[in-house]
């Protein structure tokens, strides 16, 4: 007979619940049981993925003037910076309006863009990856100016997706609805050469947007769970056969999300220099390809607490 225990966590924006058993699953793989959990997404979530406003400055009689960029879940990258494009629909000429963009420690950053940069573009796309449009990564675009009748937008939210040359052929990324739900599982391997490995998974885990990826951590949070006290990198997420996820695209429009297959995470305390019997919490982050991370990104998408049978368990 099991009885289920329910924990609610609330970190920032995101709130999870947590519900796993009193009983060990099971289901056994070499070096000890696994420890099942489940992970409800909550709606908020949504709040942390890249983005950001767009405000539009027009002189009298409609001309443009300037657009302001406020961004945010952005992941430093290891060289180059975001580069904003602007792009016209109407006849597909892109311009390069500002290199170099690079967030703070919270994934923020802001920029102005002149018309004189903007020239007779009718969307502005942040991209990474390359040096020039063509080969870059270009996951976030606002349309300013209506292409049919040159009319600007006052304000709005940048779209996190593909642009693919006009929004109206782009696709978006949409998280889970907080219904939702999805499951994992941790376990403990203890070879007899004394290294000790922590190895899980998890469904439900849906397509990571144009030149993003799912990365795995596991972290110590402090007893109130609102900071980070310690924070191993696991890498990215992989099939059974090892093969990381390096590749999505983006999950189009519509109510059915297409959803990676069971990923995997896995991490030795040798190999992570940390010490894997005090971690807590494994997280899931959305990262750019090529980001520069020594700590989780700023879009912490999924947040698992370790099951407290796993906690409970002997290490010796």
């Amino acid at each position: 007979m099991t009885r289920a225990v329910a924990t609610s966590i609330a970190t920032g924006a995101l709130s999870l619940t947590l519900v796993a058993c009193d009983a060990e699953t099971p289901f056994e793989l070499a070096g000890g049981p696994v420890y099942d959990f489940r992970v409800v997404v909550e709606a908020t979530a949504a709040g942390l993925l890249p983005g950001g406003g767009v405000q539009v400055f027009s002189k009298a009689g409609g001309v443009l003037d300037s657009l302001r960029l406020t961004l945010k879940g952005l992941a430093p990258l290891a060289s180059g910076g975001y580069t904003l494009y602007s792009v016209d629909e109407r006849t597909n000429a892109v311009s390069t309006a500002r290199t170099g963009i690079a967030p703070d420690s919270l994934g923020n950053a802001s920029t102005t863009v002149t018309r004189a940069a903007l020239g007779s573009g009718t969307s502005v796309v942040l991209g990474f990856g390359a040096a020039d449009y063509g080969s870059a990564f270009k996951p976030l675009y606002f349309q300013f100016r209506s292409p049919a009748s040159g009319a600007l937008t006052a304000s709005g939210s940048l779209k996190l997706g593909k642009f693919s040359g006009t929004t109206s052929t782009s696709s978006t990324f949409r998280m889970p609805p907080s219904a939702r739900w999805g499951r994992g599982g941790l376990w403990i391997d203890q070879p007899s050469r004394g290294d000790v490995w922590l190895r899980g998974y998890v469904l439900h885990v849906p397509l990571a947007p144009n030149g993003f990826q799912w990365v795995g951590w596991t972290v110590r949070l402090s007893s109130a769970g609102d900071t980070i006290k310690a924070a191993a990198r696991l890498g990215l997420l992989t099939d059974s056969a090892g093969t990381a996820f390096d590749d999505p695209e983006t999950a189009p429009s519509g109510a059915a999300l297409p959803e990676l297959p069971k990923a995997f995470f896995d991490g030795s305390k040798s190999g992570l220099n940390a010490a894997l019997e005090t971690f807590t919490h494994v997280f899931l982050t959305l990262e750019p390809r090529g980001a520069a991370a020594s700590r989780p990104a700023p879009t912490i998408v999924y947040r698992g607490a370790f099951p407290r049978q796993y906690l409970l368990r002997s290490t010796q």
